[in-house]
Parts: structure tokens; sequence; C-alpha cells
């Protein structure tokens, strides 16, 4: 049963190893469109950011810069976005707010409510891993009033979650 278990891993491993060459491959394509291209990077940050973090960062840097020359603005929140999701699992917390600082800026040139609020609910997740609950509040607040904005219902029922859980640990640590 362990030799089998073990035989499974190794062939996921190089089916992983294949998917990742093949998006990479996509990439490094210059002949398909830009949105092609994009895609390929979306795939390889949603599928690989666990595993080579390193990697996927390099690719998303790649990706946001691809999205400037071909001016595709929602490429580029997309791709701000994703560069500071990756840095928060990360543990670069302070890069990841100055990259959701690029992605807020963006959001707001493109007048888009639901973008923005997700923006400032990704910050409010910072916040709260380094303990700033206040900051953490505030921005769990507005991505409420942004998402109520936009009609997204279920997003503002996350954030009261979320905002709900920071007032958990604000009282656990006041206890």
């Amino acid at each position: 049963l362990t030799f089998s278990v073990a035989f499974a891993q190794l062939d996921q491993q190089q089916k992983d190893m294949e998917d990742f060459s093949t998006l990479i491959e996509r990439w490094n394509d210059i002949s398909l469109a830009a949105d092609e291209r994009l895609a390929a990077v979306k795939e390889l940050h949603i599928a690989f950011h666990q595993t080579y973090p390193d990697t996927v960062l390099f690719y998303l840097e790649e990706m946001r810069e691809l999205a400037k020359s071909v001016d595709s603005p929602l490429a580029l929140y997309s791709a701000h976005n994703r560069i500071a999701s990756l840095l928060e699992k990360q543990g670069r917390t302070a890069d990841a707010l100055i990259a959701f600082g690029h992605a807020e800026q963006v959001a707001i040139s493109l007048g888009d409510s639901a973008r923005l609020g997700s923006v400032y609910g990704n910050r409010g997740n910072v916040y709260v891993q380094l303990n700033q609950y206040v900051e953490a509040v505030r921005h769990f607040n507005r991505a409420i009033e942004l998402y109520t904005e936009a009609g997204d219902a279920e997003r503002s029922r996350r954030m009261r979650m979320a905002l709900g859980n920071v007032f958990m640990l604000i009282d656990y640590y006041t206890l």
C-alpha cells in the first residue's frame, strides 16, 4: 500500500511538472496574443503558488509589465493583486501592502467598487497578520461599504465575518 501511494505521488509530481512546463511555454510563446499569455500566468499562479512561489512571483512581475505595455488595466489590477497575495503568503507583509496599494490605484482608475473592496479586504487580512486590529477593522469596514455599493452581498457577508473575527481577537487579547 505504501509503495502504491508513493508511486501515485511521483506520478502526480510528474504531471504537475508537465503542466508547469506547458504554462511556462505558453508564456514564452511571443506569437500568442497578450491575453493568452496573461491567462497562462494566471493559471500558473493558481496551480503553483505554493509549490514554486519564487518562480510564480517572477512570472507575475512579467505579467504586470506585459499588462502595462498592452494597456490592459484589468490585467494590471490582476497582476498587482496576485503579486500582493503571493507576497502576503510568503510573510512579506510590507511588500504586500505596497503591491495592494498599486492594485488600489488601478481599481480606482477603473471605478470598480468590487475590485476596490477586494483590495481593502485583502489589506485587512494583512493587518490582522500584523496584529494591527484597528487598521484591520477600518479596512474591513471599507470593504463592506464597497461590496455593498457594488451589490455583492456574498463578499459583503464574508467581510462582516472577517470583521467579527477581528473583534473576537481584540476581545481575546483584552481579557
